[in-house]
């Protein structure tokens, strides 16, 4: 996903995959507009473990595992 390969997913990178694009915010906990690896860590755990679940329910799911 790293086009750049500068270390971190910006919101353009992310947005080629629907869950991780719906997740972005939610996901960049420091604000800076980019995922770095422990922000793309937490947020990918979240997507492969609700596969099935609505864009709501992964951003609940964000917020229990620490996220905004």
């Amino acid at each position: 996903m790293d086009d750049n390969q500068d270390g971190d997913i910006s919101r353009d990178e992310a947005s080629r995959s629907e869950p991780l694009a719906a997740l972005f915010n939610s996901a960049d906990d420091n604000k800076d507009g980019v995922l770095d690896e422990e922000e793309y860590d937490i947020v990918h755990q979240a997507i492969l473990e609700n596969r099935g679940a609505t864009g709501h329910e992964r951003r609940r799911m964000m917020t229990e595992k620490g996220g905004p």
